[in-house]
């Protein structure tokens, strides 16, 4: 056996470089199929000693091939068909030369049977998986107090299984477990200047003392859950204690990515006693006792150019008194409370800048933080902040006083269309004064910014140290027109101030004795009627004009005034159409049924809600003769208030209309304010129709277009055509409810 394998392995090396030699044929070839697995067979003349065998499928295309030794002029071997299909062997005594081949068909797929041994844990259901193929991996069983670790080919869990394998056998993959340990990492650090000294004490046996030697001043011991643990610190002489925290480890080198490890605290203290028991669970992985420090370093630093000097009240070094000055920098120690004045002269040919907070990683005072400035004042005063140990952050105390060399620069003005300002030139370092400002026909000066986009208005007090350009702003200034409104002889109107090219809005109609208001015109002669949608653009008045009051009336003492009309036999009809009777519905030509007329009350009520509560629908009409709707114009209105009326401060009657798409809608334009006047409601309409009546209590109501849509599934959908039908059809049913006397309402004519 041995010398056949290393045979074959020769062959393989040498067969490359004996790829054109006379090679002995292949006399014979076999090839049978059991389930997807190809076994071929066959003979070659006298001197072979190895052949090239290859599966191709239906396409020619290699598929795999193997070396074959030959022994006594005969070989054997086997290939694993990927997939059902045609498939052809061809063999050869060296590849390229003398070909034999055999083809064959795989029918069927060999299937195997994968089965899960969880070793205790939650079931896995076994898998079934054709020959050739592989082992989808399962999810994670549990076990409980066990972590599940992997997936072993052997019950000895020896050899971790590779779910790449190709399977053509049925097999059993064993679970791997580890005992769960949740162990409890008490984390304790100095700081590596006697911060603070913690014992630890345990009924654990095995967990007295630390796990291994400090690293970087950090304790680490460990406990199985369920032990406890009793944790007392004692802080030294120039820090307090102030709680036991959860922490968490994290990289104290910052940007610099150094690898440098620390830890920090987590959330709120989880106990501010000195002595702390506790017993070991998942919520207590790491702990660490938190110092405030009592005393903190502060370095200051000058830039080139100039010196800084220090006044240390509570200080013990005669250094920092204020009469010794540094030309780079200075450390500072302090208590916490402690009061510092810093101060910065500039040498001869430079100016100090300001103060500025310093990098504290800088190793010079030129890599301060430009911005923001701190101090402008060569004067400093301030109480430098103590910062915690152990991860909490906080400002560091490293001030610059920076200073820059004298030079000149130009300060620009960018008036923009305003009147021309120049150029000023100053020493670097210095101020400037405000200039004049500008002017701009028809605008007004708006003020000095830093950018164009006038975000930041800018500072005359900031020292300049380059060259810029600062920006004027302008507001337009908007001519303003004054509308007057002659009322000849009726209620005074004031005048009213509008932009040029605004409109004006219409005003309140006037009120005169025994005339009814017919409206606005633009002539004194009253022969061009007012537009309101027109801008002004010039002074403008308006002329009221006036018709001989004509009063009808019903017997509820409701009113309308129009002006006086040619001697005819009219009649006031005002009819409640938020609710009619069934009878009242059948006796329309045609009839209207119930649920069509409830889906519009339905609709017009959600409409109403846009200026407040719906009080009721009401037609408002004059007849000629009792049966012929006369349009009588501009109408001023009187309606007796009712109880519910009265539940209400403010009232609107609101046009009724329809808009492009055919929607019921209350027409914001047409939305008429009726005050109370004794026990009536009254207001001018420009003209009689249908209108909504709806009361509010709030001082501010939306008076934008409600539109009124339908909410349920109604017979006969709410359209242009069907709500104009179904008004007129009320209004004839009630015109004729008026002639046949069924209607509830007497009508008297009342000039």
């Amino acid at each position: 056996m041995k010398k056949s394998i290393l045979l074959t392995l020769f062959l393989l090396l040498i067969l490359p470089l004996t790829v054109f030699a006379d090679e002995p044929k292949i006399l014979t070839l076999d090839a049978e199929v059991d389930d997807n697995t190809i076994n071929y067979s066959g003979t070659t003349e006298e001197g072979s000693h190895a052949v090239m065998c290859k599966l191709l499928d239906d396409n020619e295309e290699e598929i795999d091939k193997k070396s074959i030794p030959v022994d006594n002029n005969n070989f054997e071997g086997s290939f694993i068909a990927p997939s059902t299909g045609d498939y052809s062997v061809k063999c050869a005594n060296y590849e390229g030369g003398d070909i034999k081949g055999k083809d064959v068909t795989v029918a069927e797929m060999a299937e195997y049977t994968i089965t899960f041994d969880t070793n205790g844990g939650s079931n896995i259901a076994q898998v079934k998986v054709e020959s050739g193929g592989t082992v989808p991996k399962p999810a994670n069983p549990t076990k409980e107090n066990y972590v599940f670790e992997g997936w072993y080919e052997d019950g000895t869990l020896e050899i971790a299984y590779d779910w790449t394998k190709v399977i053509n056998s049925n097999m059993t993959l064993y679970a791997n477990w580890i005992k769960e340990t949740k162990e409890l990492q008490v984390v304790f650090i100095d700081e590596g200047s006697g911060t603070f000294q913690v014992d630890f004490e345990t009924d654990d046996p095995d967990n007295q003392g630390p796990l291994a030697a400090p690293i970087n001043h950090t304790s680490r011991y460990f406990i199985e859950t369920g032990k406890t643990a009793t944790l007392t610190v004692t802080a030294s002489n120039n820090y307090d204690f102030m709680g036991w925290y959860n922490c968490e480890e994290y990289d104290i080198s910052g940007d610099n990515h150094l690898g440098i490890m620390g830890w920090r605290p987590v959330g709120d203290a989880i106990s501010t006693d000195a002595t702390y028991t506790f017993t070991a669970t998942e919520a207590y992985y790491n702990i660490m006792p938190l110092m405030d420090p009592k005393a903190g370093h502060n370095n200051i630093w000058a830039t080139e150019g100039g010196q800084i000097a220090v006044i240390h009240e509570n200080g013990d070094n005669p250094e920092l008194d204020g009469e010794h000055w540094f030309d780079n920098g200075i450390a500072v120690d302090y208590w916490k409370g402690d009061t510092i004045t810093i101060k910065a002269k500039a040498k001869e040919g430079y100016h100090f800048i300001g103060w500025f907070q310093t990098d504290p990683e800088a190793s010079v005072a030129e890599n301060y933080v430009r911005e923001p400035v701190i101090s402008t004042n060569t004067s400093y005063t301030y109480q430098p902040k103590v910062t915690t140990v152990q991860g909490v952050d906080e400002p560091l105390n490293y001030l610059t006083a920076a200073f820059e060399e004298d030079g000149q620069v130009t300060v620009s003005f960018e008036t923009n269309g305003g009147s021309t300002i120049a150029d000023i030139v100053i020493d670097s370092g210095s101020t400037i004064a405000k200039p004049a400002n500008p002017t701009k026909d028809n605008y007004t000066f708006a003020g000095w910014y830093e950018d164009g986009t006038f975000e930041h208005e800018f500072n005359f007090n900031t020292p300049i140290t380059e060259n810029i350009t600062i920006y004027a702003n302008w507001e337009e200034i908007v001519n303003k027109h004054t509308v007057t409104f002659e009322t000849n002889g009726g209620s005074n109107i004031d005048p009213v101030e509008v932009n040029e090219g605004s409109k004006v809005a219409e005003p309140n109609a006037p009120t005169k004795n025994g005339f009814v208001f017919d409206g606005w015109y633009e002539d004194e002669e009253l022969t061009i009627e007012a537009d309101f949608n027109e801008p002004i653009m010039e002074e403008r008045t308006f002329y009221a004009k006036w018709g001989k009051e004509y009063k009808l009336s019903d017997d509820d003492n409701n009113e309308a005034i129009f002006v006086e009309e040619p001697n005819q036999n009219l009649s006031l009809v005002i009819t409640d159409l938020s609710n009619l009777t069934d009878d009242e519905l059948e006796g329309m030509n045609p009839p209207m049924d119930r649920e069509t007329y409830e889906a519009v009350i339905e609709s017009i009520t959600e409409a109403a809600k846009e200026y407040g509560t719906l009080i009721t629908f009401l037609d408002i009409s004059v007849l000629k003769n009792n049966t012929e709707p006369v349009d009588v114009g501009q109408v001023r209105i009187k309606l007796r208030l009712t109880d519910e009326m009265k539940k209400y401060k403010s009232f609107k009657l609101v046009y009724l209309t329809t808009d492009n798409n055919d929607n019921i809608v209350l027409d914001e334009d047409e939305a008429h304010t009726l005050t109370v006047e004794g026990d009536f409601l009254v207001g001018t309409l420009p003209h009689l129709s249908a209108y909504v009546l709806v009361g509010n209590n709030n001082d501010n109501t939306n008076t934008s277009t409600a539109t009124a849509t339908k909410t349920n599934n109604s017979k006969n959908p709410l359209t242009l055509d069907n709500i104009y039908l179904w008004i007129g059809l009320l209004l004839i049913s009630v015109i004729g409810l008026t002639i046949g006397g069924i209607a509830a309402k007497k009508i008297k004519n009342q000039k």
